[in-house]
Parts: C-alpha cells; structure tokens; sequence
C-alpha cells in the first residue's frame, strides 16, 4: 500500500545520503563549490527529504514542531552570547569548569547554581547536536558547535548571533508588517535597521561579521564563476560589507581591481581586515565611506549624492535591493546610471554594467532551496519593508530607472 511505498522511498533516500556522504565527505576548509553533479543531487536528495516528513508526520504533531522550532534559535543565541564552544575550544571541560569560564561567579554556592542550569542547556543543545557530553560529566565540541567558535576560520557565530538577537526579536513582530505594508523594526528598536547598527558597535560587529560567514557558505564562489568578471577592468560593489564577494573575484581574477562602497564604519572595518589578512589583494581595491539612501544615516540625502563615479566599471549589488522599498531602488540604479555617466543625463556611452546578484522569487514553490527565498522575502518585509522580487519585477524597476534586463543567469550556490 501507501505505506510500504513510502518506507521504500524513504530507505532509498536514506541509502542514497550515505552514499554521497561515503562518495563525497562534507569538508569545510574553504568556500569552493562541490561539483554540479554532487550539488544537483544533493538539491534532489532534501526535497525527497522534505517529501517523505511532510508525509510520514501527522499533521497536528507538524504544526507542533515547526512552532516549537524557535527552542533551537534561543538556546543556540544564548550559546553564541555565553561563549561556550570557545571556552570548550582549547579542549574538553567539566561542566563546573565550564561554569566559571562563561560567567563571572566566584562563591561555590553561585557557580553551583550556574553550572546546573548550563547543564540544562547543554543538555537541550546536545539533543540537536550540538556539544557532546563524554563520561565524568566531561563536555565537548561537536562538528556542529566548532563553527559556534568566533576564532573558527568558517565561524557562524555572528550569524547566530545577529539573527537570534534583534532580528529573531523584529519578526515576531511580522503580523504588523502584513498589514501596515512597513517595517517594524524601528518601531521596536528606536531607529531603522542600518541607522541602528550605526549607533550600536557590537550589533554592527556581529551584522557585519555574520555578512561574511554566511558568505563562506559558497555563493561568493558560485557568482566569482557564474560571470566574466574579466571582461571588465574595474568592479564597484555597493553595500559589500566586508567585501567577501569581492576577495572571491579578485583572487580568481589578477587583472580586476576593484572599489568597495558602503557606509563609512563599516569600510573602515573591512579595510583594517583586508590590510591583516589579505595584504597582497587589498591593493588593487579603494575603500569608500558613503551612503547610498536616506534611510542608512541622517548625513544621506539621496543616493547619487556619494555612489563612487567609475568610468566603464560594473556595478553589483549582493543581495541589497530587496531591503527597500520599489521607489528607493528606482533611485540606486539611477544613480549608478548617473555614476557610470559621470553625472550627466540622457544617452549614455559606456560599456560598464550593473549586475544584480540576488535571490528570484517564484511564487508557489515548495521546493527546499526555495523556502530559503519565500522567508527571506518576509525577513526584508519586517526589517526593511521591502522583499524579495521576481524577474519580472525587478526589470521593471530597471527599466524605471533607464537600464534594461540582458540576461538572467542561474548560480549553484547552496
């Protein structure tokens, strides 16, 4: 029957992961892509997954769970936030030993006290697979925990941290947003979002360092080789944060050089990380402090008024447009238009381009990559009261603003 298909399908899927696995073992010791035959199937293998748990669980046990998903987010933040894995990094510790390393106690009696409730969360966190509790009471990190160290050269700790602090904090609050149509994040936060992380150093570290963590993740890869970026001597990246795309580009590309634009804290941060890490790459970059809409910092009036001006560059933006709203970027690409056009107006002769890398929404699809996309779309709702965009939609905008759509290009980035 029905049934015995299902377990059929199910132990074929559960085969077909321990083969890959066996075939092509998870390594993570840079952003490079797996290969397409690997990425495709693995793509295939999560939506049979996702397939076979929406059939085989009852669906108010579901609906159960997907509520209660939100255990894993704050007990992974309060993991982040207390330090534990980096404590647990140097080697395994006791949970008293643990105790004393992530707080401040002193009397036996408070450190008692703290241990027992790290406990319980150690506990909770090693149900999921995070740390590993050894004999004696001795705790350890887990493949999955090592990348919860800040010092980890694929550390996700600021993505924890950033996405289980405020903003975990702003969508709970995504109901406002469906029916105002705006953000609500200054309404809980005082301000919008980047003019916040202005004011606030360590939500602005822990933004910025969770741009680049996830970026380790290999869609900088995938768009450095989904393009001819060599056809072009010089690349403008508006909002590259950090500038992990840009690293990706140049280190592929010798003869690129390349202008790294976001807002003023942001690029001075980035440029010190660049000059440390990247001595050789950050010469042929430029570093420039601006603004590129009014809602980032009061100084901003309009968007053309620092968007650097680069005769015959490609301009990008990663995954930026869909954090305003359609009115504000109509004006971005006007103003990259005006930056390649040197400030003038009318025809324009220049062969630079703008290249948006971005995710497509498709409404209606239930496929595990695109849930990703159909989330992100409400994560932009309630902090920037924009979204993600269709084809469709994002070339109207272009054309609003004088550009026109060339060509859609699909990356294999997870």
């Amino acid at each position: 029957g029905l049934m015995q298909r299902l377990c059929f399908v199910a132990a074929m899927a559960v085969v077909g992961a321990i083969v890959a696995r066996g075939l092509f073992p998870v390594q993570v010791n840079d952003d490079s892509l797996p290969p397409q035959v690997v990425y495709s199937f693995a793509v295939w293998l999560l939506d049979l997954l996702d397939f076979l748990q929406s059939a085989l669980t009852p669906p108010n046990f579901a609906l159960v769970r997907l509520t209660t998903s939100f255990f894993h987010t704050g007990a992974l933040y309060s993991a982040a936030r207390l330090g534990i894995a980096d404590s647990l990094a140097s080697g395994p510790l006791t949970v008293d030993a643990l105790a004393r390393s992530v707080s401040s106690c002193q009397a036996a009696e408070t450190c008692d006290g703290v241990a027992s409730r790290l406990q319980r969360l150690m506990w909770a966190l090693q149900a999921i697979g995070v740390f590993r509790e050894e004999p004696l009471g001795i705790w350890r990190n887990t493949p999955l925990s090592e990348f919860l160290v800040g010092a980890h050269a694929h550390s996700l700790k600021d993505a924890v941290l950033a996405l289980g602090g405020e903003q975990y904090h702003t969508f709970g609050h995504l109901h406002e947003s469906i029916i105002s149509g705006k953000e609500v994040f200054s309404k809980l936060h005082g301000d919008t979002v980047y003019a916040y992380l202005a004011s606030q150093p360590s939500s602005q570290a822990a933004f910025s360092g969770s741009m680049k963590g996830l970026s380790l993740l290999g869609d900088n890869a995938a768009v450095a080789e989904g393009w001819a970026w060599s056809n072009h001597r010089h690349i403008v990246e508006i909002g590259g944060s950090t500038g992990a795309l840009l690293r990706k580009i140049l280190a592929r590309f010798p003869s690129v050089e390349a202008t790294l634009f976001d807002q003023p804290q942001v690029v001075d941060a980035a440029q010190r990380e660049w000059i440390t890490e990247y001595p050789d790459l950050s010469k042929r970059v430029s570093f420039v402090g601006g603004c590129f809409k009014g809602g980032q910092s009061p100084h901003c009036k309009s968007a053309s008024s620092s968007v650097p001006r680069v005769k015959d560059a490609v301009y990008v933006f990663k995954q930026v447009i869909p954090d305003y709203s359609d009115e504000d970027v109509v004006e971005l690409f006007a103003a990259v238009r005006q930056a390649l056009c040197q400030g003038g107006s009318g025809s324009c002769q220049t062969t630079g381009r703008l290249v948006i890398v971005d995710r497509v929404l498709v409404p209606g699809q239930r496929f595990v990559p695109s849930q990703g996309t159909l989330y992100a779309d409400l994560h932009k709702l309630a902090h920037f009261g924009g979204g993600e965009r269709t084809q469709a939609a994002v070339s109207g905008l272009l054309e609003r603003a004088g550009w026109k759509l060339v060509e859609t290009l699909p990356t294999r980035s997870p």
